[in-house]
């Protein structure tokens, strides 16, 4: 008897979509620790086949388990544009390999689906519901069963080390958090003017990334906006914002971003908060927010020389 579902996400949670053979799968970003590129794996003796074999995560070992195979489709052959994406699952670490990182989703209301039935306990033990997007329909995963019981308990449970999510210890103080927000609550209202600027000045002072940019810049910035509200609202508990962040810089890294260009994304952000809050943008605030965007870069730099390792 299949154990019973946790409940679908609620409108405002995020998700993480991934990309197995040439479907999408949704992760609740809750569940998500960081994403990793590929790296070579330790066999396990007697693992199933679906299990790949260990890695050392920085002092903690964790089992990588194949998430095609193991959902009972086609078995991924990793290469260096594989992703590992390092979940929590019962209180253990897992990676699951998968062939990419697609985006992040917010869930909105009625998005989400309960799963058909149909008459298997196995589909209701890994599908926690479905959705529809532009691309077709994206499956959303229930991970509590991913991970076979049979592994070595000492292995698997290996409490997760705080690292890079030691990264994701906020050097923002309250004050500079409480600047950040209040000087981008007079954004807001003008968000899809100063998205803009921003675009217009990154292009300006950086001619070469205007060709990464092929789709409707005003969603582009609309992405943009929703980005900077999301974060600026978890600056205070930022451990939530790195799976997001990570997941964010693995896409961009593969569009063509590079380490240098973060640098100008960063310098044409506040000169965008300088036009954009005049004579509020004083030196305080300033620094606030390349504090701010300094802890966002890093996490998303970590991710890509994760990945390139």
């Amino acid at each position: 008897m299949s154990a019973p579902k946790p409940k679908l996400p609620s409108a405002g949670s995020e998700l993480i979509t991934v990309q197995i053979g040439d479907q999408q799968f949704a992760i609740d970003i809750m569940s998500v620790r960081e994403i990793r590129g590929w790296t070579a794996t330790t066999p396990l003796p007697h693992a199933p086949a679906y299990v790949h074999g260990m890695i050392d995560l920085r002092g903690t070992v964790l089992p990588v388990v194949d998430l095609g195979s193991r959902l009972g489709l086609s078995s991924t052959q990793p290469d260096r544009s594989s992703v590992v994406v390092v979940a929590q699952i019962n209180d253990r670490p897992v990676g699951l390999l998968v062939d990419a990182v697609c985006d992040i989703v917010l869930v909105t209301e009625n998005m989400l689906q309960q799963t058909p039935d149909v008459g298997t306990a196995v589909v209701q033990d890994f599908v926690q519901g479905v959705m529809t997007t532009e691309d077709g329909i994206v499956t959303m995963l229930c991970l509590d069963q991913v991970l076979p019981s049979g592994l070595d308990a000492s292995m698997a449970r290996t409490p997760v080390s705080s690292a890079p999510a030691a990264r994701a210890t906020s050097p923002l103080t309250a004050a500079e958090i409480k600047l950040v927000r209040s000087s981008f609550e007079q954004v807001v209202p003008i968000a899809e003017a100063a998205a803009g600027m921003f675009y217009e000045r990154l292009f300006e002072q950086n001619p070469e990334l205007r060709s990464m940019f092929t789709g409707d810049m005003a969603e582009q910035g609309r992405k943009l906006m929703q980005m900077l509200t999301t974060a600026v609202k978890a600056l205070d508990k930022v451990k939530t914002l790195a799976p997001a962040l990570e997941a964010l810089a693995v896409r961009h890294q593969g569009y063509g971003v590079r380490p240098q260009h973060y640098d100008a994304v960063g310098a044409a952000l506040l000169w965008t908060l300088g036009q954009g809050l005049g004579e509020a943008f004083t030196p305080e605030v300033e620094a606030a927010w390349t504090k701010t965007y300094g802890l966002i870069a890093d996490v998303m730099l970590g991710a890509t020389q994760a990945k390139a390792a």
